[in-house]
């Protein structure tokens, strides 16, 4: 186990406080931490799990507070666009996820 190190304390206490403070306003708060994160040693996945863990609740806290700004829309589409859109647009998607046989050209969703 390695002994505590002030220096990677500081380093990790900033950057979590610069992307805690990108994530509330913007997102991407994870382009500081992640790799801050990496350079401190931890390996890619801890450094993952722990990056996920630690920007969550900062997340619902920028959504609790930009909760006033966001009214709901009063039109979102038209009426003809959003049933052909909402049926179109899971066949690429099956297409692209599920992995047929070889042999078989078609997706059969």
């Amino acid at each position: 186990m390695s002994s505590f190190n002030l220096l990677h304390a500081a380093v990790a206490f900033a950057a979590a406080f610069a992307a805690g403070a990108i994530n509330s306003v913007a997102g991407g708060g994870t382009l500081i931490s992640f790799p801050t994160l990496i350079w401190l040693g931890l390996n890619s996945v801890t450094a993952n799990a722990t990056n996920t863990v630690a920007i969550w609740p900062g997340s619902l806290g920028g959504m609790w507070g930009f909760r006033v700004n966001s009214a709901p829309p009063t039109r979102v589409c038209s009426p003809c666009s959003c049933p052909a859109s909402s049926a179109a647009s899971p066949a690429p998607g099956c297409c692209a996820t599920r992995r047929p046989p070889s042999s078989t050209a078609w997706c059969p969703f």
